[in-house]
């Protein structure tokens, strides 16, 4: 038997913080007030396309 099912990592995909379990919302976050998945109790921000950032 083979399952030929591809999870997709998208805003819609992801409901339920890591941290605590509780539901994630969308909300504007700062600086850029981009939407994010930012989660409704401990208020983690679930950053789907993080940037790399190096500095000297």
């Amino acid at each position: 038997m083979s399952i030929d099912h591809h999870r997709v990592l998208a805003p819609h995909t992801i409901r339920f913080c890591p941290l605590c379990g509780a539901p994630l919302a969308p909300e504007p976050v700062p600086p850029d007030h981009r939407e994010q998945q930012v989660c409704t109790r401990c208020r983690f921000i679930f950053f789907l396309n993080p940037k790399v950032v190096a500095a000297t």
